[in-house]
């Protein structure tokens, strides 16, 4: 702002402060605005960080070996899970998602008997050339 050579009446002085205290306003609200903004996106982005980490952590939770007699800790791991297991189901509703997991587990043992048996070569006229495949999941 340009300040004039000779000082200005007390009106005038009056209106541009008033014209300042409005820019200074508008700036300071649009200042919060953007903070206010800038609060909410950070908000969202951990709640959808959480509630990631809370999917993966009863995906894990809900995890159960196929074969439970190789797992480390033999029987007494089983039956120390079978015991937290009893508990938990009493709830209503978990032995639904225990054979829904039960029926995928199955589901995926099926498709991969079948791929196992797409898999299988066999040698044509006693030839010495020996092919092994792996499955990859």
């Amino acid at each position: 702002m340009i300040e004039p050579e000779r000082p200005l009446k007390r009106k005038d002085q009056i209106m541009m402060d008033v014209e300042v205290a409005r820019n200074i306003k508008a700036h300071m609200q649009a200042e919060l605005e953007e903070e206010k903004r800038l609060a909410r996106l950070k908000e969202e982005e951990t709640n959808i960080a959480l509630m990631l980490f809370n999917n993966t952590m009863k995906w894990i939770d809900s995890f159960v070996p196929m074969d439970r007699e190789l797992v480390k800790g033999s029987e007494k791991a089983v039956e120390g899970s079978k015991k937290v297991k009893d508990d938990s189901s009493k709830k209503a509703g978990s032995n639904l998602k225990q054979e829904d997991a039960k029926r995928q587990r199955i589901e995926e043992e099926n498709e991969s008997a079948k791929l196992k048996s797409c898999l299988e070569i066999i040698p044509k006229n006693d030839d010495d050339v020996k092919i092994e495949a792996t499955l990859i999941f």
